[in-house]
């Protein structure tokens, strides 16, 4: 009788591992092969969502990291995003408060942190792959705006006083020529 049970114990939570396991699905690859994206996905076959999804540069370098709720629609958890270098570019916590993610942290190619001497952040703006792609930057009265490419290479820069323009403004080809 006891074997019974446990034989019965063991099935049934084999049974329920399998049904809700997680599976990685790459669903699109560089032209050498090397997976471009690939979800993880949680569930059975057919009924499945994605609960995380990775990106990968050509040069096989990690570009990001995501994490959605278990229904798989909304952005969840903390998400980071990589130079391709490897070096991070930035990372912010997602979840039902915080849709644009919340408590952002920036860092340049070199590693160098975008906010020392600033006061808060805020990410008003996601790129093609869901990347902060306009940042303003608040110190005292200026915001200084940065928009950078999917790449984390800045894109343009230039501080704002009271709402207006002022000083200098800087863009820069995706390479990271000014």
């Amino acid at each position: 009788m006891k074997r019974r049970f446990f034989l019965t114990t063991v099935l049934t939570a084999l049974a329920v591992t399998a049904c809700n396991h997680d599976t990685e699905k790459v669903v699109a690859n560089w032209p050498d092969g090397s997976p471009q994206i690939v979800y993880v996905m949680r569930g059975k076959e057919g009924k499945a969502v994605k609960i995380a999804e990775r990106r990968y540069y050509e040069n096989g370098e990690l570009q990001c990291e995501k994490f959605y709720t278990a229904q798989g629609t909304a952005p969840d958890g903390e998400w980071s995003f990589y130079h391709d270098n490897g070096r991070l570019f930035a990372r912010g916590k997602f979840d039902a408060t915080h849709p644009q993610g919340g408590v952002w942290h920036f860092y340049t190619r070199e590693g160098a942190s975008y906010l020392d001497a600033v006061d808060s952040v805020r990410v008003v703006e996601l790129g093609e792959v869901e990347n902060p792609a306009t940042v303003y930057f608040y110190h005292d009265s200026t915001m200084t705006i940065r928009q950078f490419y999917s790449t984390g290479m800045l894109r343009c820069q230039g501080s704002m006083v009271n709402g207006q323009r002022e000083g200098l403004w800087q863009f820069y080809f995706s390479n990271g020529q000014l």
